[in-house]
């Protein structure tokens, strides 16, 4: 592991390594929740951004998910953002934008 960052509201972080990947942790329950390949090279550093979408009364499908945004730089001379979705179910990882 080269790389770790925690979410917002705290009980999930993603670690990332030197063969490019990311695992989205579950401390609450111990468990590995979702794992991506990440970057052609190893894994540099890991960002959540500090806002929290979804959870509103309006928008709520019952699910009682949150997104966050979470940027990853890689030896691949690349810059990912994630969509990390958490539900009370299970949890997911996207990449909602890739540009080098």
């Amino acid at each position: 592991m080269v790389a770790c960052s925690f979410t917002p509201c705290g009980p999930m972080f993603v670690t990332g390594s030197t063969y490019g990947d990311l695992r989205l942790w579950d401390l609450d329950m111990n468990q590995l929740h979702a794992e991506k390949n990440n970057h052609d090279l190893g894994v540099t550093c890991y960002c959540f951004g500090p806002k929290i979408f979804g959870g509103d009364d309006d928008e709520d499908d019952g699910s009682g998910g949150v997104e966050f945004r979470l940027a990853s730089c890689g030896q691949d001379r690349t810059l990912k953002i994630w969509t990390v979705s958490i539900s009370s179910a299970q949890a997911a990882v996207r990449c909602s934008c890739c540009r080098p």
